[in-house]
């Protein structure tokens, strides 16, 4: 339900693309923040493996 979120950008600054009502009801439900429309990642900071996975392939 929640894969449909996306977010594009590069390095350590990221734009939070759109997030519909569906998705905020179900991330509030957990007691999750919604994320702010854009996002300072760290070093270190969680990315999924497939998202990597496409990164690489993308590369190639």
């Amino acid at each position: 339900m929640l894969d449909n979120i996306l977010a594009v950008g590069s390095k350590d600054r990221w734009r939070v693309l759109e997030i519909t009502r569906r998705n905020r009801a179900a991330i509030g439900s957990f007691g999750i923040p919604i994320p702010d429309k854009f996002i300072e990642a760290r070093d270190g900071a969680y990315i999924p493996e497939s998202v990597l996975e496409e990164v690489r392939s993308d590369l190639e």
